[in-house]
């Protein structure tokens, strides 16, 4: 198998089949960054306080799948 990693991410979400994965590569590219967070949580407080311990992350959006 060839890695796709050296592929831009607008690339590799018009090559990718599933439909998830294609809108977190478009949100990367959009954002113009690899940082993508998934995170199984049921509060926002849980959210906020995970948003806190890790630098200075901001959400913009919220993807559900």
């Amino acid at each position: 198998m060839t890695s796709r990693s050296n592929l831009k991410y607008g690339q590799r979400a018009q090559e990718h089949n599933n439909p998830l994965v294609k809108k977190l590569f478009q949100i990367a590219q959009s954002k113009k960054s690899n940082i993508v967070v998934s995170a199984d949580l049921t509060t926002t407080k849980e959210l906020l306080e995970l948003a806190d311990s890790q630098y200075n992350l901001n959400f913009d959006d919220t993807v559900e799948g």
